[in-house]
């Protein structure tokens, strides 16, 4: 404990900061990696409201925004939106986000999944007053999804016979996802960031993003489709049918799970 901490006072130096303090912190944070205590140090320093830690967090991450940013194509303007928002979700309120950072991953990474976040929401707060502003009350949202498409009558029945089991499945589906499954597929399906956007959060190649995008939606339909056969008594052609409408459905239903 007595070499982390004298790594993490090396890497920012006058910041002073109650080593019991950092102790408590690091057993609220179990699954921190010895690899990334020094950023833990900081983020615990920050939540504490340590004035040096905030001068050494926007030195050596928010102005890095407009990078983490690079794929999502940010104007300048919503750049600096963004750098405020995460300014004022960081290290505000009763329980600061920057609380939420684990220590599991590098710092610059988990500011960069948040900021492209927080890109995605302030681009879609502002389609939607837009839209209001122009037609009224009457908008709808534009989320891509499909409307009025033509269903088969067999996979209606099946749809709106089990609509609460499903919605319930796939939320508990979701919650039970490794973290990174997760984020993909927030970023992906409620955030709208594409493959070449996702490669650069994630530290890879964009092949392997998009393997790992496939891989995460295959691993959620499988498991709704397990939850739901273990939770309903249907027979062999229902539990079919069921699995063609997790399929046709699976894409939809998590952004508005998301949402």
């Amino acid at each position: 404990m007595r070499a982390i901490l004298a790594e993490a006072m090396s890497r920012w130096p006058g910041i002073d900061l109650d080593p019991a303090v950092y102790t408590r912190w690091r057993d609220d944070h179990p699954d921190h990696s010895d690899d990334h205590g020094d950023e833990l140090y900081l983020a615990c320093a920050c939540a504490a409201g340590v004035p040096a830690a905030l001068a050494a967090f926007e030195q050596h991450f928010l102005t890095q925004v407009d990078v983490y940013l690079r794929g999502v194509r940010a104007t300048p303007d919503l750049i600096d939106e963004v750098r405020q928002e995460l300014r004022q979700r960081l290290f505000s309120g009763e329980r600061p986000r920057i609380a939420d950072y684990s220590g599991k991953g590098s710092l610059g990474a988990w500011l960069r999944v948040a900021a492209i976040r927080v890109a995605s929401n302030l681009r879609r707060a502002e389609g939607t007053r837009a839209r209001l502003e122009a037609h009224g009350a009457d908008a709808t949202p534009d989320d891509g999804s499909p409307r009025d498409l033509p269903l088969d009558p067999e996979l209606a029945l099946i749809r709106g016979r089990y609509k609460g089991a499903f919605t319930v499945a796939m939320r508990d589906a979701f919650a039970a996802l490794a973290e990174r499954e997760r984020n993909l597929l927030r970023l992906h399906f409620l955030d709208g960031v594409a493959i070449d956007g996702l490669a650069p959060v994630f530290g890879v190649h964009r092949a392997t993003a998009a393997r790992w995008l496939a891989a995460a939606r295959d691993e959620l339909s499988g498991r709704v489709l397990e939850l739901l056969k273990s939770r309903l008594a249907v027979d062999a052609r229902e539990l079919e049918s069921l699995a063609r409408v997790v399929r046709s459905d699976l894409d939809v239903s998590l952004r508005t799970l998301l949402a």
